[in-house]
């Protein structure tokens, strides 16, 4: 686990960046990865956001599309094998993603210390 968190904050410090990002934007539809804290340890969030307006939208990952803000932390029983990466998947009330949104979204996730895995719902689109 050591190892490919290291691995990781090695090519964020290469490219000089916070994250990485494995899509373009601006879109609807974004993929990245950055790191941050969860239950107490470093992880690696491999993140997806969704502009919940944009109705053509499809999760990167297999969850579930709602019409209302939320943030997913896959289960347990996905991660087993994957301790030091996590899936995240957040919708959002907005028709595009863009840089500020990115940056605003990872910053909300690294600073909020009570993370759950599952689905929260926080807000009404």
């Amino acid at each position: 686990m050591e190892n490919t968190i290291s691995q990781f904050k090695q090519t964020l410090k290469q490219l000089d960046r916070e994250y990485i990002l494995l899509s373009s934007l601006p879109s609807t539809k974004i993929h990245f990865k950055f790191l941050g804290k969860f239950e107490g340890r470093e992880v690696i969030w491999n993140t997806q956001i969704i502009a919940l307006k944009h109705s053509s939208n499809q999760p990167l990952a297999n969850f579930p599309m709602d019409k209302n803000s939320y943030l997913e932390i896959e289960s347990a029983e996905k991660i087993s094998n994957r301790e030091s990466e996590l899936m995240l998947c957040v919708g959002l009330p907005i028709e595009i993603i863009t840089t500020p949104v990115l940056q605003k979204t990872m910053i909300m996730i690294q600073n909020y210390k009570r993370l759950r895995r599952g689905r929260h719902i926080f807000g009404e689109v």
